[in-house]
C-alpha cells in the first residue's frame, strides 16, 4: 500500500490548490485535504480503501471537488456479511463535480452495503452540487445541504443577537426541505431509493459555545421525511 503505510494515510495541504492527476493511493482509511484551496482527482487518479471490512475515504476542499473522468474512489468491502465503506466528499465554500467516467464505489457482497456522503453549502433553495454524472455504488448516498449559523449560544426560541434559536434552526430547516423533490431532479438522483437529501446544520462560534436548554432532535414528522446532521464548531470551550 501507500510507501508502506497499510493502515492509515492522511494528506492535509494548509494553502494552495491540490490536483491528484495520477497515481494510486492504497491504505484502509484514506483521507485527502485541501484547507485553503481546491480540490482535483484527475483522470488517471485512484483512492483505494477497499477492505475486507470495508474501508473509509474523505476528500476535502475549502473550494471547488471535481472527481473527474476516469478517476475511481473505493471503500469496498471484500468480506462477506460486511457493511460496505464510507466515502465523504466535502466542500465547504465551492462546489462539488462528479463527472461521468469516474467511479465512486463504497459497496459491498448486497445493494444495501456502503455509504456515501457529499457535502455542500446550501445556495438559496438549491445545493452547491453539480448534476452526479459519476458511477456510484452503495446502499446510500446522502446529499448533506449545509447551512452555516454563527453565535454563542443556542436556546430555545427564536434567533435574537448572539443567540441562535432552535425553533429558527427547525424553520429554516423545514423551509428548505420543502424544495427536496425540485433539488434531487435537478442532482439527477430522482427515483433512486438509494438516494437522500439530508439538510446539515453547522454551528460556529469563535470563542465559547454554549447550548443552554434542553434539545430535542427527534421528530416523528422530519423535514422532508429525512434525518438531518448537526455539526458543533468552537474555537473556545
Amino acid at each position: 500500500r501507500a510507501g508502506g503505510f497499510t493502515h492509515e494515510v492522511a494528506v492535509r495541504i494548509r494553502t494552495g490548490n491540490v490536483t491528484f492527476d495520477n497515481g494510486t493511493i492504497r491504505a484502509d482509511s484514506v483521507t485527502l485535504a485541501a484547507d485553503g484551496g481546491a480540490m482535483s482527482l484527475g483522470s488517471a487518479a485512484q483512492v483505494d480503501a477497499s477492505a475486507k471490512q470495508g474501508g473509509v475515504v474523505g476528500v476535502y476542499a475549502k473550494e471547488n471537488l471535481a472527481v473527474n473522468a476516469g478517476a475511481v474512489i473505493s471503500a469496498r468491502s471484500s468480506r462477506a456479511g460486511a457493511n460496505g465503506g464510507d466515502i465523504t466528499l466535502s466542500s465547504s465554500s465551492g462546489r462539488i463535480s462528479l463527472a461521468s467516467g469516474a467511479v465512486i464505489d463504497a459497496g459491498g457482497d448486497d445493494s444495501t452495503d456502503g455509504r456515501i456522503t457529499l457535502r455542500a453549502s446550501r445556495a438559496g433553495n438549491t445545493v452547491n452540487v453539480d448534476p452526479v454524472r459519476a458511477s456510484w455504488n452503495a446502499g446510500t448516498l446522502a446529499v448533506e445541504a449545509v447551512r452555516q449559523y454563527s453565535g454563542t449560544t443556542v436556546a430555545t426560541g427564536s434567533s435574537a443577537g448572539t443567540t441562535i434559536g432552535q425553533t429558527t434552526l427547525a424553520a429554516d430547516t423545514s423551509g428548505y426541505m420543502a424544495n427536496k423533490a425540485a433539488i434531487m431532479n435537478a442532482l439527477g438522483l430522482s427515483g433512486d431509493a438509494r438516494a437522500h437529501l439530508r439538510a446539515g446544520v453547522e454551528i460556529r462560534s469563535s470563542g465559547d459555545l454554549t447550548v443552554s436548554s434542553d434539545w430535542n432532535l427527534w421528530s416523528a414528522s422530519r423535514a422532508g421525511g429525512e434525518p438531518g446532521y448537526l455539526s458543533l464548531r468552537a474555537a473556545g470551550n
